[in-house]
């Protein structure tokens, strides 16, 4: 992109998301735990979208409509349930062979705008990762001086929460100028 931006630079590092992949006989467990890590999310993101739509407007806080959905959507829900209860995955690894495919299939469309939706998935199975596995997301939402954000990528979430008045760029390794992020 054109411009040049002076700023410390924050480095934002991948929070750690492994988690075992044992199998359960116990589907009623997984299912309340992934459907609390659901509800959370959805919580988040709905906190989220009121932030935006009162600092940036209606039409970037909409982009957290389409997660919210996603969070819904039957077929992926219906998927990562077979895993659980036919599969005896644990609620993480349904949930990441689940929204794994969907982001392989969008990463692989010959369409840059489709393919930069595949970082909403991503964005939603780490939000709801987070939740399953009890870590507290660390942003940078207390930058009070200027500062170029350097990361892998950055998550629309992510940027909804940081204070944009004090970010002056954004280095990362993927992402395009059509993804949500870069919107905000």
């Amino acid at each position: 992109s054109r411009g040049i931006a002076f700023g410390k630079a924050y480095v934002i590092k991948d929070v750690d998301l492994t988690f075992d992949t044992y199998a359960t006989s116990d589907a009623t467990t997984e299912l309340a735990r992934l459907q609390t890590a659901l509800d959370q999310a959805e919580s988040d993101l709905e906190r989220i979208q009121e932030k935006v739509e009162h600092e940036q407007g209606m039409s970037n806080a909409a982009i957290f409509d389409t997660q919210i959905l996603v969070l819904h959507d039957p077929d992926l829900m219906n998927t990562i349930k077979k895993h659980i209860e036919a599969d005896t995955y644990s609620a993480e690894q349904a949930l990441y062979e689940a929204t794994s495919t969907y982001i392989t299939l969008l990463e692989e469309m010959d369409d840059e705008y489709m393919q930069e939706r595949a970082s909403d998935f991503k964005d939603i199975m780490r939000r709801v990762l987070l939740h399953l596995l009890d870590i507290d997301e660390s942003l940078p939402q207390n930058i009070s001086e200027n500062a170029i954000i350097v990361a892998d990528d950055i998550t629309p979430s992510e940027t909804a929460q940081m204070d944009l008045q004090f970010v002056k760029g954004f280095v990362t390794n993927t992402g395009g100028k059509t993804s949500h992020s870069a919107i905000m």
